[in-house]
């Protein structure tokens, strides 16, 4: 049987449907194909728990003997939280995988794929690789540079307003919008704001499309110590709070990191603690100060931006700073994708190459 490209789609929808609990592991999706039906199929869920192709194997021994697989990823080849899929897979008897890419992870790199050679079965790789290394865009980042990635969100006017002249914000964007934004919490591990939004909005700081789903980790940028009183909604929950004070409020739940003074967010330790807090992916929701000082300081992987139709004539923009002289001094953002989300647009773009440090 010869590839079919419906049976890798399906694999990717199936990888896609898993949130942040995977992370720092890669989001995959695998199905077994006999006979040109599907008879067996499955995606990671979470980190440490059965990966796609377990999943899509765990039928009858004499539909998995012969079978085609469909992965989104290269197969495992080295022993980590589970045993190395590539032994199950020659156990199982496959007759050929296709898979979307090669793993980018050190301990893997080509190595399944070189032992399923050499156990006799067929692989063919590079089908659909340019989704599936943007569903994984994450993984490689972590994997390859040892870095959380960073998104920067963000909903403005027509004429390029974040909020009123009086810090009204609410709402901006429209309801689908917004429930874009919400499935995009379930796919980070942590969420970032300002103290002065914390202040301004009192926002919640949750994903709601899926009550029992990933809830991602509140990260407070509150440098001068101005939120005085735990009685906000954003500390309903676990967090972490970054600042410049010695001493700030005992929150439970949270945890404080006094970080040197002067830093404002463009220094390693801001990174640091995000890695040893286990958030390998952030996304940044305001305010322009916070926003402006990522974007100056090149740690914004990825923005993400809803166009609302709306006219303020003035207001507060989304970065603030002095802004470049020149239009040629522009930050480019890297493959630019638009999309018609209600009555918005939203733009999505990349800052930076994950395959090449910066």
């Amino acid at each position: 049987m010869s590839y079919e490209p419906r049976f890798m789609k399906r694999a990717l929808e199936l990888a896609a449907s898993a949130d942040a609990a995977v992370q720092p592991n890669p989001y995959v999706g695998a199905v077994a194909v006999r006979d040109g039906h599907i008879v067996g199929e499955g995606f990671h869920s979470r980190f440490g728990e059965a990966h796609a192709e377990v999943k899509a194997l765990d039928i009858d021994e004499r539909l998995a003997e012969g079978c085609d697989l469909y992965v989104t990823l290269e197969p495992c080849s080295h022993h980590g939280k589970t045993p190395p899929c590539t032994d199950l897979i020659i156990k199982k008897k496959v007759r050929a995988v296709y898979a979307a890419m090669e793993d980018p992870n050190p301990l893997v790199a080509g190595e399944g794929f070189r032992k399923l050679k050499n156990a006799g079965v067929e692989v063919r790789v590079g089908f659909q690789e340019k989704k599936a290394r943007e569903l994984n865009r994450i993984f490689i980042k972590n994997i390859l540079q040892k870095r959380p990635y960073i998104i920067l969100k963000y909903a403005m006017t027509a004429d390029g307003y974040i909020a009123t002249c009086t810090g009204d914000s609410k709402w901006i964007s429209c309801e689908e919008s917004r429930e874009v934004v919400h499935r995009l919490r379930h796919n980070v591990k942590g969420i970032m704001v300002g103290a002065g939004t914390v202040l301004r909005d009192n926002p919640r700081l949750t994903a709601r499309l899926d009550p029992r789903g990933w809830q991602p980790v509140k990260v407070i940028y509150d440098p001068l110590g101005e939120i005085s009183s735990p009685e906000f909604h954003v500390f309903e929950g676990k967090g972490v709070i970054l600042t410049q004070q010695e001493k700030y409020l005992d929150i439970k739940g949270f945890r404080n990191y006094t970080l040197p003074g002067g830093f404002a967010l463009s220094g390693r330790e801001f990174t640091e603690v995000l890695w040893k807090e286990g958030l390998y992916s952030l996304l940044i929701e305001g305010g322009a100060h916070t926003i402006h000082i990522l974007l100056e300081a090149g740690l914004v992987d990825e923005v993400v931006v809803f166009i609302a139709p709306r006219i303020l004539g003035g207001g507060l923009s989304p970065a603030g700073g002095r802004g470049v002289p020149k239009m040629e001094m522009a930050r480019p953002l890297k493959d630019p994708v638009w999309r018609k989300v209600g009555e918005d647009i939203m733009l999505k773009g990349k800052c930076h190459d994950v395959y090449r440090p910066h």
